[in-house]
């Protein structure tokens, strides 16, 4: 698990005092000769922080400036290198120079989207200014969706196709469309219809792209998925024959026409993990239990993905055809760790070992840095010595450490990558699965009637705790929720929609969530954790599924694989916080 630090601390900077704010307007200095009172004063602990707040009171920039030319990694020195990259008068090549640091110090969180799309346009604003074109528009496209940041690509590619191209590559097409204009461009233009789903234009797009260029293969695979899209069929099959042989396709369009033959057939011939977990579903489908079994078991002792649910399912299907041999090589293939495991009634002994007791010395400058009433670099030397730690005992207790400030991403993220490596120690174990937001928690599980271990659970699967994750889909908050259903839930609160960055409030919507979902589906938690990610109308169409008889073929006839192991994931999440903090022997 990469130990990002989950903190977006680049557009957040609390003020230094009135000399090191950060902010993306300038602070005024204080006069030459004027010296502040520096709150760091008379702390050893402090001394860097105390001499450079005072060289600052007299000295202006050149004193940061001279800081940074040689200053160890700290928080200081990011605190430091953003407060002069957004310094306007500084020359705009410098403040680059400065901003180029800043991103290589990795202080900021993948899961904050709209933070690293606001910290991108602000440097390709300062790379514009200073001429740098190929770096603002990297950077620029880095921050799209953002209004700003098309029009700044509008300013600086003048060439319709390449910046179609951009905006088709970012995953946005109707931009793509309003750049071509009236441009003949239909490598960019029909890709661009179809994932509007406008399949009548793409096929014309894509029609003339190929009286163009005859050969193109891709225009020829584009072509191919329109065709299927319009349902028809007989052209599609005979673009097909023109192609180099394609599994997928020849599956996709078989199944299109509803010829299961052929399907399993190219499913099989495509030979991936997915093609047989894909297959195992057909056979399911037609009562062909003992044909899905072999398969299973040969993804079982892989190491996919599908390993653990191909076991699990291969266990169920032997012990119902009566193969015990089978049933059990796939028991044995069942990770104990894992919600199948418990399932299967595994023993997952919780964990006792301990860790040697260490004081890192971020830990007690992190501690004089909260007593000089600088919290915001208390928690920030704690990240940074996060992101250097090599040993278990220190990252333990500097993920203790940010727990006891409120900071429950990073610090969750490091613990974790120590079960990655099979610790058997219960203070990582507690911070890889921390009580986060305790209070509130508990206080909106009380309110809807849940088990605090359930949100949590869910929480840490969504955002691991994160307040300002994002998704792709822009979901956002330490419950992931969408804006849509966010709205939904505002008005069934009756109250005015909240701010989903807001903790206690996306934790409020979260579990108000939750509770009507367990209602919905009479208490059933791993449901419920599928409906929360599924959606729960796709969920309902799999409860009705013939198939669906029983729980073990409920997780099985999840077609969407992110889906299902997000219950897996969420499951075993619950398992250990009931564990963990209700003094149970075991999983």
């Amino acid at each position: 698990m990469r130990r990002s630090l989950l903190v977006a601390l680049l557009l957040a900077s609390t003020v230094y005092l009135g000399l090191l704010t950060f902010r993306s307007v300038p602070v005024p200095l204080p006069s030459v000769g004027v010296v502040l009172n520096s709150p760091y004063e008379d702390q050893p602990l402090l001394g860097d922080y105390d001499r450079l707040f005072k060289a600052v009171s007299t000295g202006g920039d050149s004193a940061l400036r001279r800081y940074v030319g040689g200053a160890p990694e700290s928080f200081l020195l990011y605190r430091t290198l953003l407060k002069l990259a957004r310094d306007p008068d500084l020359p705009a090549g410098e403040r680059l120079g400065y901003f180029d640091r800043v991103l290589a110090l990795d202080l900021i969180s993948p899961l904050a989207r709209d933070d690293l799309r606001r910290a991108q346009l602000e440097l390709a604003g300062v790379a514009e200014v200073e001429g740098e074109g190929k770096r603002a528009l990297a950077a620029y496209t880095e921050a799209l969706p953002l209004d700003a940041a098309a029009e700044g690509l509008e300013r600086l590619e003048p060439d319709a196709r390449a910046l179609a191209r951009i905006f088709l590559t970012a995953r946005e097409p109707e931009r793509a469309l309003t750049a071509l204009g009236e441009v003949s461009a239909p490598a960019v233009r029909a890709p661009a219809y179809a994932a509007l789903g406008e399949y009548g234009p793409a096929l014309s797009a894509y029609n003339f792209w190929l009286e163009r260029s005859p050969g193109s293969r891709a225009a020829k695979e584009g072509k191919l998925w329109v065709l299927v899209a319009l349902k028809r069929y007989g052209a599609a099959r005979r673009l097909l024959d023109t192609l180099p042989p394609n599994p997928n396709a020849e599956a996709a369009l078989a199944e299109a026409r509803g010829d299961t033959p052929s399907v399993l057939a190219a499913l099989m011939r495509l030979g991936s993990d997915e093609g047989l977990w894909e297959a195992t579903s057909l056979l399911e489908e037609q009562g062909d239990l003992s044909g899905a079994l072999p398969l299973y078991l040969e993804l079982a002792r892989g190491t996919s993905d599908y390993a653990d649910d191909a076991a699990y399912r291969a266990y169920t299907l032997a012990k119902r055809l009566g193969v015990p041999r089978v049933a059990a090589e796939a028991d044995a293939r069942i990770p104990p760790f894992s919600y199948f495991g418990f399932l299967r009634g595994h023993t997952f002994a919780l964990p006792t070992g301990t860790l040697p007791r260490v004081t890192p010395a971020a830990t007690r400058l992190s501690q004089a840095l909260a007593r000089a009433g600088d919290r915001e670099a208390a928690l920030g030397e704690l990240l940074v010595a996060l992101k250097r730690a090599d040993d278990e005992a220190t990252t333990t207790t500097l993920a203790e450490a940010l727990q006891e400030f409120g900071e429950y991403g990073a610090s969750t993220e490091a613990a974790s990558s120590w079960l990655d490596r099979g610790s058997r120690a219960r203070r990582t174990w507690l911070a890889a699965y921390p009580r986060a937001y305790r209070r509130t928690v508990e206080t909106q599980a009380a309110s809807w009637g849940l088990e605090p271990a359930f949100i949590w659970a869910v929480m840490r699967q969504e955002s691991l705790f994160y307040p300002r994750a994002v998704s792709t889909s822009a979901a956002a908050g330490v419950m992931q929720i969408v804006p849509d259903t966010w709205s939904w839930l505002a008005e069934l609160l009756g109250r005015p929609a909240a701010d989903p960055f807001d903790v206690p409030s996306n934790v409020l919507y979260g579990a108000f969530y939750i509770s009507r979902l367990v209602a919905q589906f009479g208490g059933s938690l791993p449901v419920t954790a599928a409906a929360y990610n599924g959606g729960p109308g796709y969920v309902e169409r799999l409860l009705e599924d013939p198939l669906v008889q029983d729980p073990a073929d409920f997780y099985r006839h999840i077609s969407r694989t992110e889906t299902r192991e997000y219950v897996g994931r969420v499951m075993r999440n619950y398992l250990v916080y009931s564990a963990l903090y209700t003094k149970t022997a075991g999983l």
